[in-house]
């Protein structure tokens, strides 16, 4: 099959000449991306916590008082929202993957081998 391109990473000790592509193999399924959900399902909890008291924080600073303190309370703030809606949709799209993937899985009937492909094809895209 057609294989596309990708990062290439240079094995250790050479000099770049010779070039490992992992882009050049086909990959099924999408465990490995609950593995990472997982890992940094606690990205989001301690985000949130960070903006709690940033906010609880900025209430009780005064910006003429204190106008360096404010404005990296206001960075940890806007910061820590980054965080917590990049770890909710890396949730999200993570388990559309891992569903699309299992109702490929899932079929009865066609040929095995066109529903492989079909699985391969779904992770190539999705990287």
């Amino acid at each position: 099959g057609k294989r596309y391109d990708a990062l290439v990473q240079s094995e250790p000790g050479n000099d770049g000449d010779s070039k490992m592509k992992e882009e050049n193999y086909d990959h099924v399924g999408f465990g490995h991306l609950e593995a990472l959900g997982g890992a940094s399902a606690s990205l989001g909890l301690i985000s949130t916590l960070v903006f709690s008291l940033c906010i609880s924080n900025i209430r009780a600073t005064s910006i003429v008082d204190e106008p360096v303190t404010m404005c990296f309370l206001c960075l940890a703030g806007t910061l820590s929202v980054y965080t917590t809606c990049y770890s909710l949709l890396e949730y999200y799209y993570v388990q559309m993957f891992v569903g699309v993937e299992r109702y490929l899985q899932g079929r009865v009937d066609g040929d095995g081998n066109h529903k492989l492909q079909d699985r391969i094809n779904i992770v190539r895209e999705a990287r």
